[in-house]
């Protein structure tokens, strides 16, 4: 017997197929899943985004790729997920303290990227798709090809995608008291494109499977002229090209390497995930020089390098049938270092690893117990920035020091217990309380500088702790003939939670606006989530999901920025009954409401509340032997001018995209 038990099952959690993905396809994948309760994101733009579960998100969600965490900088707001959505086919969403298993940064939550499975018989398969998006004149593709022959398989997997300014329905916004122009309703370079290639290779065997994952991501996306610095007319006139990127832009190269080996052994299983990952990332804009001394030279901005050996070790034993043991390790080694003429975050070293045991058991028919201890250690290493001092065009006098010389070692216990009961066939409960934790990031230790596209000169304080928390989790599901509902409700309780804190300086920078200063306080964050799918009858099927985060910094009195809104989603899907079994045909009418978000931190706009309506159609259907699948989404239905909190433009006053037609036409060979 081998151990498949899930590592968390007293976690609230969501289960996301390739059905899924494909139905409900976004401009990102954290687009694509934020219909998944208490899942939002931080959005620039269209081709960038990064999740939010619970109203958390940058160092506090984990996104795991076979068992390897993605590492590529996701401290910053503007910096994305370097993820080729269309190579997922399933992953599964956990809600929830997870740092027993996944150590720091696993407060918030866990997105795991589950592995491909390998069929067990000789088999020859693909598939390609094609994409078009009518609002920013997207053109696209992805194609996949897979083999498996004595047990020994192959999967290879190349996406494009090429897409110009997106539209918003204005014609002008309005900035510090400015009006400024959108000319043509068109956001001046937010064009880009995108490729990605990937290899799959593998080995199967009675005792298990190996294999072996190499992937290349690659985006180029410009940034809203007037996104670095302050936006001015000049900046916005029409320069007859709606597909070119100019200054300033950003270009991301993320490479990736990774092992995964599981061992079979009567009762026990053996996991071993071994990665490297190297993420370049550049930023370009226009030189400009900082006082006297020369004009840089070039573009180039800031580039961040950052390299990243994994691994994640576990084994799982049955001790009784009813009584499972998970022990494991894991840890990383990430290296960075910088270029460019900005200075925002130094160079640095950080180790860390930890040692986890967790046990599962039925105490009774319908009780489960699950108890589980970490202990981690790490070790950061911040090299000293000095940039030199000019008295004229050529000479330098001085030194100044943007951050001193950090080397900081941790050392933390964690624990966790929850319970799952199955009172009824109908009814069941899940509770979870645990500790979590999270180390401070180089960035929130020593960050310095201008921190272009989020308006402000951000300061890091090399005195930071360890973050930690106290966090509940409790959820109720029950299962009727025609309805499935599930309601969670959390509370998390923080001594030392991290933030930026809006300081009463401006800076001495050039167009750098306020000082932020990182700090640590003591915050509470609670709310809750319900989901319900209904079968009205045998071909209509309707789903409603509602979220709603609060929170709050306890010593300043004031919520958390890019808090969620409450949220309601209501969708809702008739499939039509055909003679032929070979076309599946069926459309989807969906509704959403955002109410006004007028909790907001210092210095953090409003947002008026909006309601926005979609629609979807597509079939299914069976072509000389092939398996067609053609969708048509129109996204935004009526064009509704509206403003997103959780958009890094906002601060901007800009709106979102307007109606946005989608056709996709995928056929599996």
């Amino acid at each position: 017997m081998h151990t498949h038990a899930p590592l968390v099952f007293t976690l609230t959690s969501d289960q996301v197929d390739r059905q899924f993905l494909m139905k409900n396809q976004g401009n990102t994948l954290m687009n694509t899943i934020e219909k998944l309760p208490g899942v939002s994101s931080i959005n620039t733009g269209t081709g960038i985004s990064k999740p939010v579960i619970r109203g958390m998100s940058f160092n506090r969600v984990i996104v795991n790729e076979y068992g390897i965490k993605q590492e590529g900088q996701q401290w910053g707001v503007d910096h994305g997920l370097e993820l080729d959505q269309f190579g997922v086919e399933e992953l599964e969403v956990i809600k929830g303290p997870s740092s027993v298993i996944y150590g720091s940064d696993g407060v918030g939550g866990v997105i795991n990227i589950k592995k491909p499975t390998i069929s067990p018989h000789d088999t020859l398969r693909g598939d390609i798709m094609v994409n078009y998006k009518s609002n920013n004149s997207l053109i696209g593709s992805s194609a996949s090809v897979e083999t498996v022959k004595n047990g020994l398989w192959l999967k290879g997997r190349v996406t494009w995608q090429d897409f110009a300014d997106y539209q918003v329905p204005a014609n002008e916004f309005l900035y510090n008291s400015y009006t400024l122009p959108i000319i043509d309703q068109k956001l001046k370079n937010t064009a880009g494109n995108e490729l990605d290639y990937s290899v799959h290779t593998g080995i199967k065997r009675k005792w298990g499977y190996t294999t072996m994952y190499l992937s290349r991501y690659g985006q180029k996306v410009g940034f809203f002229s007037g996104a670095f610095g302050m936006p001015r007319s000049y900046q916005l006139q029409d320069d007859g090209n709606n597909r070119d990127i100019q200054l300033p832009y950003q270009n991301i190269d993320h490479w990736k390497l990774i092992s995964n080996t599981v061992i079979f052994n009567n009762k026990s299983t053996w996991m071993i995930d071994i990665g490297y990952q190297h993420n370049l990332r550049e930023e370009h804009s226009y030189p400009h020089s900082h006082g006297q001394g020369p004009t840089p030279q070039g573009t180039l901005a800031l580039q961040l390098s950052l390299k990243t050996y994994s691994y994640n070790l576990r084994w799982n034993y049955d001790i009784l049938e009813n009584w499972h043991l998970f022990v494991g390790s894991n840890g990383q080694v990430k290296t960075n270092t910088i270029d460019g003429f900005e200075s925002l975050i130094p160079e640095y070293e950080v180790k860390q690893t930890g040692i986890y045991v967790l046990q599962d058991l039925r105490i009774a028919k319908k009780l489960y117990w699950q108890l589980g201890a970490r202990w981690d250690l790490a070790r950061q290493e911040a090299q000293e920035t000095r940039l030199p001092i000019y008295n004229d065009d050529a000479s330098i006098t001085d030194y100044s020091i943007r951050n001193t010389h950090i080397s900081k070692s941790y050392s933390i216990p964690t624990l966790s217990s929850g319970v799952g009961f199955q009172a009824s066939p109908k009814n069941s409960f899940k509770y979870n309380v645990g500790t979590a934790f999270r180390f401070p990031s180089v960035p929130e230790l020593a960050s310095n500088g201008v921190h272009h596209g989020t308006f402000r000169h951000e300061v890091g304080d090399s005195e930071l702790d360890v973050e930690k928390g106290v966090l509940q989790d409790i959820s109720w599901h029950n299962h009727q003939k025609r309805i499935d509902l599930t309601l969670a409700v959390f509370y998390y309780n923080f001594s030392n939670y991290i933030y930026l804190r809006p300081s009463s300086n401006f800076s001495t920078l050039p167009e750098a606006g306020q000082v932020y200063e990182y700090s640590q306080g003591r915050v509470n964050i609670t709310g809750g989530e319900l989901s319900a799918t209904s079968l009205v009858f045998n071909n209509l099927t309707w789903m409603l999901t509602m979220e709603y985060v609060w929170n709050k910094n306890l010593d300043l009195n004031y919520p958390l920025p890019f808090t969620p809104p409450f949220h309601i989603l209501s969708d809702w899907e008739y499939q039509f009954n055909v003679r032929s079994e070979r076309a599946k045909p069926w459309i989807r009418l969906s509704a959403e409401t955002f109410s006004d978000q007028n909790r907001v931190d210092q210095n953090e706009k409003r947002t008026p509340g909006h309601y926005l309506v979609h629609m979807a159609l597509g079939v299914e259907f069976q072509l000389f032997n092939q398996l067609f699948e053609c969708q048509l989404h129109v996204k935004n239905l009526t064009n509704k001018y509206y403003l997103n909190n959780m958009s890094r433009y906002r601060i901007l006053n800009l709106p979102e995209q307007g109606r946005n037609i989608q056709v996709s036409i995928k056929c599996s060979l």
